[in-house]
Parts: C-alpha cells; structure tokens; sequence
C-alpha cells in the first residue's frame, strides 16, 4: 500500500472509480440485483413478478439501445417496463434501496481515499451508472466515505467507456489532465480510457480473494445462497487474518443463530405466542442472538431436567418418574444416582443403604437396562424416601420461582437445544399435576420421534419442518455435541435452589475443565453476532436453510485447525470431566467398519481431522452412518406398521 499511495503524491485531484473500487455488492454479478429485487417486491407486496429479472434487462437493453450510444438514466429503463405505473414506482424505490444496502467497503482502497484526504487531496469519485446521485450519496454516508465532487454518466450524458466522461471532468473542474489520476479496475474504461486523455490511471487494488470456508460456491445456485455467499467473501476479503473464532463464529454460527432467530419469530406469531422464554444454559446465546434482532419481550430461565428431576419426585409414581427422565447412558454408576438425587455425603449414604442391602456395592457399574427392569426400585425407593425434606424443599421452591417467572400467565415459546422434548414434558407435567393450566410451545433444532409422543403438536423444531433430508438431521443429532457447546454462556449448568434469597436463585454448578472453553467459545459468539449486525445492515434475505449446510459442513468436514480445537472442548458432564475427543485414544479402520469405537471419541469427524487420517476413513463413516441411519428409520417404520396392525386388529 506504501508503494501505490507514492504514486498518488505528485497529484492534487485523486479520482475513483465506484462499484468494484471503493465498494463491492453482494452478489455474484450486477444483474443478480433484480432478483433480489423481485424477492423484495413479493415480501413488500405479496405480488409475483416471475418475470421481472428478465424484463429488466430487457428494459436497460432497449433504452440503451434507443440511445445510440450515449449514457441513458434509470427512468429511461423504467419507462420500457411492462408493468403499471404503481409497480414500476415500486420496483424504482426497491431497486434503489437494494443498491444502497448490497454493498460492502473495499476495506484497502477506503483506507487510500482516507490516506489521499489527510494529505489534502481533492476527492473525485467518477462512475458510469444509471442510478440518481441520492444512491451515491447515501451510499457512501453509509460507509463514510467524504469527497469534493461526484460525477455521474447518467446525469453527464457521456461515459467513461467512450473517454468523453473524463474531459468533462477536466472541464467541469477547469484542470490540466496532468493534476488528476484515476484509479478504477476496468481496463479499458479506467485505464485505457484515461491515459488517452494523458490523465494517468492506476488499477484498484483488494485484498486477496480467499474463498470462505464451510459454505460451498454451489450455494449460488440460488439467489439467497448466492447473496450469502457472496456477502461472507467479502467479508473475508476485508481481514488481515482468519482465525478459527472468526471462521466458525461469521461463517456458521452467524448464519445459524440469523435463520434459527428468523424462524423463532415466524413461529411466534403463527402461533399467537406472547412471551419467548430462552431455557440455559443453550438458551444463552439463543438469546442474546434474537434480542439483536428483535425488540421483544423475553427472558431466561433455569429450568432444565437437572432442576426438575427432584420436584417430580413429590409427584405420584417417584421412581417411574427418576427412570423416565435419566441421562441417556447405557450404564451409571451408584455415584451418578446420589449426585442426581442431590445426595451429599455419599459415604454416610452408602452404609444407610448397605445396612438395609448387604449386597449393596457403590462402585458397581449399573445397566440402564438393569434399571428399566427395575432390579433396584428397593434402593432407590429407599433412596427417594431418605431424600425426602430435599425434594419437597425443592418442589416448594419450584413452584415459587416458577410464579416468580410468571410463566403461567402467558402462551410461551420455550427456546431450548432439546431433540427428546425432555425439559419441556418434565414442566408440563409438573404444571398439571399442580391442578396448573400448561400453554406451552417448545421452539428447538430438532424432534425425534420421542418428543413427539411426549409433547405431540406442543412442540415445532426448525430443521424438522424445513425438509432437510433425513441422513442430514441424523448427522445434526449425532453431533449436536459441538452446537451445544457453542451456544454456553460461561456458568456450570443449574442443579438446584436455593432458600436464602427472594426472588429465588438457582445454583449452578462450578465449571471445572469446562472453564478453559470459555474465552475461545466468547471469541465465537462475539464474531456470529458482528455477522448478524453486518448482515441485517446489508440485504435482509433469508437463507433458505442455507446455514443449516455450513454448520453441517462443519460437523462433517471440518478444516484440520479447527477440528483440532473443538475436539478439545472439555464437557464436563454427570460422569465426569471429558473433552469431546480424546485424541490419545486410538481409532482405526476395523473400529470404524464395525462401529466399535471408543466412547471418548464422541465427533468421529473431528477426530478423523485433527488427526490428519487417510480421507477414505472419513468416507467409510459417513457410509457406516448413512447404513445405521436409514437401518433406524427401517426400524421406526416396521415398528409403525406393527402398532397399526394391532389396533387393527
């Protein structure tokens, strides 16, 4: 940059070129701009113009054609329309107001125009364009950007493309073409053009263009991934360096956190919902993404299974109800269970239980299976009774925090990351059984086909209604791990209330591995909202599930570096503190054919990444995955068909 601006030092008049120099659009080329425009008219108007984008450049085909060669001007092209008067002053004001949102700085040539200023430059901007000057000028108030003069074909009547534009430059300014240069990044118009005129010309630099990762070029197939894409490499453009924060936060988190928010809006006034209650610790994010977007009422609550696992309790049915709402492990220990039922001195606990069970045993492994048989409904009910002062402490509490919350007084959404509508079945039960009227709408990801026999139409979820493929939402659950963890605010997860304060409190759990997280998951989320500010700056499109496939893109083919972080994002969980993948464990091609693998390896993806293994491992996963999804949904469907047959029958 050094060496270009001492070219500019001899010259008292710097003039720029505009569209491609001082600012890029957002889109893949010019006439892209008129379907988003015809997107525009039917959000506005609730109107299909199927066939605008094509009769626009028709439009500016013929006037330019009428014209002979000379510049034309943005009513010429309106003019040839073939709508009303009505919708062509429409499509006018969209079209402009497009122009004026779609664009982003070119950071570097902003920051020569700035330099070219402090060394008392006189500022010339010069463009070939159709469009009045009031999109010019707003434009560059938006992007603060201060000049001396503005010169335009359209209102000039002559180009830079024939050269005439630049003598009337010279003439206008009554200078000698020996006090001005030009700096624009077509050859021929900015150039060529100029020096025939013995202006001298320089061609505009950018930054180098780095095509983003996550969000693939065939998302352009569509206009909205066109803009999408297209707005993410122009912001890769304008920095000096990628970090993984930046990477995972602008291009994935950003994306996701701006249609989920979107959604979570759309579904708020479908369904005639008052209030949008974020649950934590997922919920944090959540929110903080949607207060960014939209100006209503919510709150934050504490209020997931850990919390109401033990006021269910008081509840009919005590150890049913433990058994339905257990983690979901395949085997628990005696440590896990006191932990749960919040008991506190676990060694004065275990000789109360083994004096009753002589064959009792703390350290003994406990199945699931062993569980659901009930082989231990004696030492757990004897369990829930020792616990008792504890769980209707908590159940009294419960129903405080929960006035205090006013929950019940409004139809509410409850945002949270749940697939099996446990948190949100858990609540109502508890609501009901109080004699408690329940309204409740669970807003999340995903349902699996347990959340709809718990909650049944109580509950939308944003991938299952938007028609992503099966396999794909099966990849999304398998490693929702990842997504998760990114939406944490920087606190343990809630485990109990307590009795000292009013309004009543809620004690978290201390974080232990999981605090060497926080500042790179900050990092994160503070890059996914600068998208969400930048973009609701720019075009407002949706993305038609277009961030769904970068966050995929990143479960399932991650770049090296960051596969190495997020592998080593601690989980510190019921059983102990864990990073997501253990990349001392060893994973090889017989585990991955079989299935076998360790269960400390929890995104295989990631692991296959981080450890820079052979691509085919990775293709051999995805194949096993693919085989083991559609094996369930075989499963799910014989299952149906069997529960029909007997009703039937």
């Amino acid at each position: 940059m050094i060496f270009f601006e001492s070219k500019l030092l001899q010259y008292t008049y710097v003039s720029f070129d505009i569209f491609d120099t001082l600012i890029f659009r957002t889109v893949s080329e010019y006439k892209k701009i008129f379907d988003i425009v015809q997107l525009l008219y039917k959000k506005l108007y609730n109107a299909d113009l199927y066939d605008y984008p094509c009769q626009r450049i028709k439009a500016e085909e013929k006037a330019r054609k009428l014209q002979n060669g000379k510049e034309i001007t943005f009513q010429m092209i309106y003019s040839y329309l073939p709508y009303s008067d009505l919708v062509k002053e429409r499509l006018k004001e969209i079209e402009k107001q497009c122009e004026i949102d779609n664009i982003v700085p070119n950071q570097c040539m902003i920051d020569i125009l700035n330099w070219c200023r402090k060394q008392n430059k006189k500022i010339v901007l010069i463009t070939d364009m159709y469009l009045p000057r009031i999109v010019f000028e707003t434009i560059m108030r938006q992007i603060n950007v201060k000049y001396d003069f503005l010169f335009i074909s359209s209102e000039e009547g002559v180009t830079k493309r024939s050269g005439q534009l630049f003598q009337v430059v010279l003439n206008k300014l009554k200078i000698k073409n020996t006090e001005i240069i030009h700096i624009g990044d077509d050859l021929n118009n900015d150039i060529l053009q100029p020096q025939k005129l013995g202006i001298a010309s320089l061609e505009r630099i950018q930054n180098k263009i780095v095509q983003p990762d996550y969000i693939h070029k065939r998302n352009t197939r569509s206009i909205k991934g066109d803009h999408l894409f297209n707005f993410i490499l122009r912001a890769y453009q304008n920095r000096q360096h990628i970090t993984p924060e930046f990477r995972i936060g602008y291009t994935v988190m950003g994306p996701v956190m701006f249609e989920f928010c979107t959604w979570l809006h759309r579904v708020k006034q479908e369904c005639g919902i008052e209030k949008l209650i974020f649950v934590a610790r997922e919920g944090y994010f959540i929110k903080q993404c949607y207060d960014l977007m939209f100006n209503d009422d919510t709150s934050y609550i504490y209020l997931n299974r850990n919390l109401l696992r033990l006021p269910l309790l008081s509840l009919d049915n005590a150890i049913e109800s433990f058994l339905n709402y257990l983690p979901e492990c395949n085997q628990f220990s005696w440590k896990e269970i006191f932990t749960m039922l919040h008991v506190i001195d676990h060694k004065d606990t275990t000789q109360f239980i083994s004096a009753k069970f002589c064959d009792f045993d703390y350290n003994m492994p406990i199945t699931l299976s062993e569980l659901k048989r009930g082989k231990y409904n004696s030492i757990l009910g004897l369990l829930i009774e020792k616990q008792k002062p504890e769980i209707e402490l908590q159940f009294h509490l419960l129903n405080k925090y929960i006035d205090e919350q006013n929950i019940l007084s409004f139809k509410i959404g409850l945002v949270n990351n749940s697939m099996n509508g446990t948190g949100q079945s858990m609540l109502e039960k508890y609501i009901l059984k109080n004699g408690k009227t329940s309204n409740i709408i669970g807003l999340q990801f995903v349902k699996r086909d347990k959340c709809l026999k718990r909650l049944g139409n109580r509950c939308r979820a944003w991938i299952t209604e938007n028609d992503i493929p099966f396999f794909r939402s099966y990849i999304f659950e398998t490693n929702c791990i990842l997504l998760e963890h990114l939406l944490f605010e920087s606190k343990g997860t809630a485990f109990s209330f307590i009795t000292s304060s009013s309004p009543v409190e809620v004690i978290c759990e201390q974080p232990r591995m999981e605090t060497k997280n926080f500042e790179f998951i900050k990092g994160i989320q503070k890059n996914a909202k600068q998208f969400i500010i930048d973009y609701r700056n720019n075009v407002d499109l949706d993305f038609c599930m277009s961030s769904f496939n970068c966050l995929l893109n990143l479960m399932q083919h991650p770049l090296s570096e960051d596969a190495l972080i997020l592998s080593n994002l601690y989980d510190d969980d019921i059983n102990g503190d864990k990073v997501i993948n253990d990349l001392n464990e060893k994973l090889s091609f017989i585990q991955i054919l079989s299935g076998k693998t360790s269960n400390k390896i929890l995104w295989k993806e990631g692991y296959i990444e981080a450890k820079n293994m052979p691509s085919f491992y990775l293709y051999l996963h995805n194949l096993r995955m693919m085989l083991r999804c559609y094996h369930h949904s075989i499963q799910y469907i014989l299952a149906d068909i069997k529960t029909i047959c007997k009703k039937k029958s």
